[in-house]
């Protein structure tokens, strides 16, 4: 009777050995997967990134040649805007002011087509 309480021991303890040995290879699976989903995520957060710097040296490239281009154009533009909406005028130089005639009150009002006609015809009034 040793010898069988020592068999079904052992193989109690065998089991015992492979379903731990099951659990600890399908843990390893699970990480390793894990792993490997955050290895592609980070490959694609870094190509991510390295499309975004590039787009990033553009817009600084962008805006330096507007910068430059503003530099050049800038005492032009404030004579521009000097000029039309300040209406200021350099020395020596005569500012006219062409007003157009004041609209008739008809001519403001948007009337629809019919209402012209009806105001035409005014066999009523």
């Amino acid at each position: 009777m040793l010898t069988n309480s020592n068999q079904s021991g052992k193989v109690k303890r065998g089991f015992f050995n492979g379903v731990l040995a099951l659990i600890i290879l399908v843990l390893l699976g699970l990480l390793g997967y894990s792993n490997w989903q955050i290895f592609q995520r980070r490959r694609e957060v870094k190509a991510e990134l390295k499309q975004l710097n590039r787009k990033i040296d553009a817009l600084k490239q962008e805006e330096a040649t507007i910068q430059a281009t503003l530099n050049e154009k800038d005492d032009y533009v404030v004579e521009e805007i000097a000029r039309e909406q300040l209406n200021l005028k350099k020395p020596g130089e005569k500012v006219i002011d062409i007003k157009r005639p004041p609209q008739k009150e008809e001519e403001k009002e948007q009337q629809k087509w019919w209402q012209k006609w009806l105001k035409k015809i005014k066999f009523w009034e």
